[in-house]
C-alpha cells in the first residue's frame, strides 16, 4: 500500500479527444500496461499492417493463431476524465478473422471507475460476431484492405463526469489475430 510507505501516488486523468494511433507512441501507448498472466505470447505491437485508411500502420495485436486456447491477455489504458462533455464515447478500429467454425477468440472492453478495483463490460464479441471479414480463414490473416476494418462505437454517456479506465481483454480459443488500432477516447 503507497499510503504505508510514507507516499502517495497522484494520478491526473487524461483529458477528452484522445486519439491513440500508436504510430508516434508504439504499442501499448504511454501511460498503458499489458497484462500476461502466462508470460507468454500477449498483446504487442505489429508494424507494417494495412490500417482502415488503407495505408501501413502500427498496431496492438494478439495472435491468437499460435496461442494457447483459453488463455486471457489484457491491455488498460490510463484514466480518462470524462467532465466537460454530454456526449462521451470510445471508439476503436478492429479487424478479425474467423479462423474455424465455433465459439472463436473473444474480445471484451471493460470500464472501471475506481481506478482498476472493479469492472464493467461495455462490449463483448466472439466468434463469428467479432469477425469482420466473412467466412473462414484457416491460414495465418492479416488485413490488406482498408475494408477488412470495422469501426467499433461505444457510448459512455452513463459515465458522464467519472474518470476512468478501461482494459481490452482477449480470450484465446485457437483463433487467429486481433488487432486494435486508433483508439479515441472522445
Amino acid at each position: 500500500d503507497a499510503e504505508d510507505e510514507g507516499y502517495y501516488v497522484i494520478t491526473e486523468a487524461t483529458a477528452l479527444n484522445d486519439f491513440e494511433e500508436f504510430e508516434l507512441s508504439g504499442f501499448p501507448s504511454d501511460g498503458w500496461y499489458v497484462i500476461n498472466p502466462d508470460n507468454s505470447r500477449s498483446w504487442n505491437a505489429y508494424n507494417g499492417i494495412i490500417g482502415r485508411n488503407g495505408a501501413p500502420s502500427r498496431v496492438g495485436f494478439m495472435n491468437n493463431f499460435i496461442y494457447t486456447p483459453g488463455e486471457v491477455d489484457t491491455f488498460v489504458t490510463e484514466v480518462y476524465d470524462l467532465s466537460g462533455t454530454d456526449a462521451p464515447g470510445l471508439t476503436f478500429d478492429l479487424p478479425k478473422a474467423q479462423r474455424a467454425g465455433g465459439t472463436g477468440d473473444a474480445l471484451q472492453v471493460d470500464i472501471s471507475i475506481d481506478c482498476g478495483a472493479t469492472w464493467i463490460n461495455l462490449y463483448d464479441k466472439n466468434g463469428f460476431d467479432l469477425a469482420t471479414v466473412p467466412g473462414a480463414v484457416t491460414s495465418f490473416w492479416t488485413p490488406d484492405t482498408g475494408s477488412d476494418w470495422r469501426l467499433e462505437q461505444l457510448d459512455l454517456a452513463a459515465y458522464i463526469g467519472e474518470e476512468v479506465q478501461f482494459r481490452f481483454v482477449n480470450v484465446s480459443n485457437g483463433g487467429n489475430g486481433t488487432f486494435i488500432d486508433n483508439v479515441y477516447v472522445l
